[in-house]
């Protein structure tokens, strides 16, 4: 692949003479033609890899979080008062001060132990994601307010716990803030509960030091 080795195509056969010279050239030219369509297929399945990733923190994109999140609101939508579903926004608190200062290098770095730090705290049907520059978008699939508040609670202290080295001489503590958006409640679409999500996180920020805004009343339009 790329003039590098990809694979190796193996013929095993019990009789004796059967790969003979004219054997063997039958078969390069099979080979010749398997090869590219394998190529094709690695370079299809790259490609749709790169498309819902993000290569800083290496956590699926924005786009895979909608795929993600509008099949989550369906199942809430057919099990509507039993299946609650939340998700939220989170910032970097400072994030643009730590690249200014630091360098975008930097920055890149805290965004990638910071992405790690979430992943390690959310339960296992969960999903996480990087949307723009310093935000991050999860997915919590049947969790009420008492959930999502357990999970916020556990990123925080994990937080606290993962000291960022921004130099070889300082050091930082990642801060976060978060917004909220419970299904039904803040949206019935991945475009209301995202635009909630952000409108919460951004009220999150003007009350610091409170870092969460739980579920407002007022609701996506």
């Amino acid at each position: 692949y790329n003039g590098a080795l990809f694979g190796v195509l193996q013929f095993f056969s019990n009789l004796p003479g059967v790969f003979n010279a004219d054997a063997l050239i039958k078969l390069e030219a099979a080979a010749e033609r398997v090869a590219p369509m394998i190529q094709s297929s690695l370079s299809y399945e790259r490609s749709l890899s790169s498309a819902l990733t993000d290569p800083v923190t290496e956590l699926p994109n924005e786009r895979a979080f909608r795929l993600i999140l509008e099949n989550q609101i369906a199942e809430s939508q057919r099990n509507r008062g039993d299946r609650p579903l939340t998700m939220i926004a989170i910032d970097v608190r400072n994030f643009d001060e730590i690249n200014s200062r630091f360098g975008h290098s930097t920055g890149d770095r805290l965004l990638g132990l910071i992405a790690q730090v979430i992943k390690c705290q959310l339960r296992q049907m969960d999903f996480v994601a990087r949307s723009n520059n310093d935000e991050f978008l999860a997915i919590f699939p049947t969790a009420d307010e008492t959930v999502t508040s357990e999970i916020v609670d556990r990123i925080n202290v994990a937080l606290v716990d993962s000291r960022f080295f921004a130099t070889d001489s300082e050091s930082i503590v990642p801060e976060l803030y978060f917004g909220t958006a419970a299904f039904g409640k803040h949206g019935e679409s991945a475009d209301q509960m995202i635009q909630s999500a952000r409108l919460n996180k951004q009220q999150a920020k003007a009350k610091a030091p409170v870092n969460v805004f739980w579920f407002p009343e007022q609701t996506a339009g």
